[in-house]
C-alpha cells in the first residue's frame, strides 16, 4: 500500500507530461501546416522575388543578400503572425522558422516558367518566350488581363504616347509599359508610365517586365505610385488596383 502511495504521483506526473509533450507535437504539426500552406499561396511571388533580388555581377559573383533581407521580411510579416497565433514554447518558435526559411527557399527556387524551344522559333503572343517580339509581348499583357474581365488593348506605336497596354474595368483606367528585357528596367520606363498615366486620364499606372528593376526606378516608382512588377503579377495587381480605388 505504501509503495502505491508513492508511486501514483509519479505515474500521473508521467501521465501528464505524456499528454503535454503529445499535444505539443500535435500544435506543432497544425502550425506547420498552416506556415506551409502560407508559403504554397505566395509560391509565385517568392520564385519572382528570388529571381529579381539574386544578382550576378559581370565577374559570375552572386550576391543573395536582398533575397536574404526578404525571406527575413517574409517570416516578420506573413510566418510569425501564425507562429505567435499558436504556440509560445521558445524552442517551437525557433524550430517553425527553420523550417518556413528551407519551405520558402524550396518553393521560391522553382523556376517560374518551362517552356519547349522549338528548334525556329516563332513568336506568339498567347504564349510568353523570352524571344518573343516586343509588339508581341504588349499583347501577351494586354491578352493577360482580357482574359480575366478588362478591356484591355495594346496600343498602336505611332500614338502610344508611353502607354504599351490600356486596360479599363468598371469605370477604372490602367496604363501598362511593358518591358521585354534582357537587362535591368531603368527610371525612364516608370517617368514614361507616369507620363502617359496623366495624358490618359487613368487611375493608376504600371510598368511590367520579364527582367528585375533598378534602385533609382524603384525610387522613382515610390515617389510616382507607379507600379513595378513582374508580368505574372499583372492580373493580380490590376484587380488589386481595383479593389482600391471601386
Amino acid at each position: 500500500m505504501v509503495y502505491i502511495v508513492y508511486l501514483t504521483p509519479l505515474i500521473v506526473s508521467c501521465m501528464v507530461s505524456y499528454f503535454l509533450e503529445k499535444y505539443r507535437k500535435t500544435k506543432y504539426r497544425n502550425t506547420l501546416h498552416k506556415i506551409t500552406l502560407q508559403i504554397n499561396k505566395q509560391a509565385r511571388n517568392l520564385q519572382i522575388s528570388k529571381n529579381q533580388k539574386v544578382i550576378k555581377d559581370h565577374y559570375g559573383s552572386v550576391f543573395i543578400g536582398a533575397w536574404i533581407k526578404e525571406i527575413n521580411y517574409f517570416i516578420r510579416t506573413r510566418i510569425d503572425p501564425i507562429i505567435f497565433n499558436n504556440t509560445k514554447n521558445e524552442k517551437s518558435i525557433d524550430s517553425l522558422r527553420l523550417e518556413a526559411r528551407a519551405l520558402i527557399e524550396n518553393v521560391a527556387s522553382i523556376p517560374l516558367e518551362i517552356s519547349a524551344s522549338p528548334e525556329k522559333y516563332i513568336s506568339d503572343p498567347s504564349i510568353f518566350d523570352e524571344r518573343m517580339d516586343p509588339a508581341d509581348y504588349k499583347q501577351y499583357c494586354a491578352l493577360l488581363l482580357r482574359n480575366h474581365g478588362w478591356n484591355a488593348q495594346a496600343t498602336q506605336k505611332s500614338d502610344d504616347q508611353g502607354t504599351d497596354v490600356i486596360a479599363i474595368k468598371n469605370g477604372i483606367r490602367l496604363v501598362v509599359q511593358c518591358k521585354l528585357y534582357t537587362k535591368t528596367v531603368g527610371n525612364s520606363a516608370v517617368q514614361q508610365a507616369y507620363t502617359a498615366k496623366t495624358f490618359q486620364g487613368a487611375q493608376a499606372a504600371i510598368v511590367v517586365t520579364n527582367s528585375t528593376f533598378s534602385k533609382p526606378a524603384r525610387q522613382a516608382a515610390t515617389t510616382t505610385g507607379v507600379y513595378l512588377i513582374h508580368h505574372a503579377q499583372l492580373v493580380d495587381t490590376a484587380n488589386e488596383i481595383l479593389e482600391e480605388l471601386i
